[in-house]
């Protein structure tokens, strides 16, 4: 059985780590670690996002939905992720 990525399954691991050092870069040094912090406030990202008005809810929820996107593609270890497609397709 050949475990080797596809053409096009490597193309989206190309996106995927290209799109998390761009955001890595981004919020990596003193002004993007600050933007985050208010994105991470303004969105509650640490608290709830309950509300009794559905629709305060829905808008909380998306907002603190945003804030863990971008923390989950600067969290991306993009080297381990590059050495795994780099060993597989050998």
């Amino acid at each position: 059985m050949d475990n080797k990525f596809s053409p096009e399954q490597k193309k989206e691991i190309e996106r995927r780590i290209h799109r998390s050092s761009m955001f890595q870069k981004v919020f990596g040094g003193k002004e993007g670690e600050y933007v985050l912090s208010e994105i991470d406030t303004d969105s509650n990202f640490n608290g709830s996002t309950f509300d009794p008005d559905p629709y305060i809810h829905a808008y909380k929820a998306g907002q603190r939905s945003m804030a863990v996107f971008i923390h989950k593609i600067i969290d991306q270890d993009i080297e381990n992720a590059r050495k795994r497609m780099e060993s597989n397709n050998e």
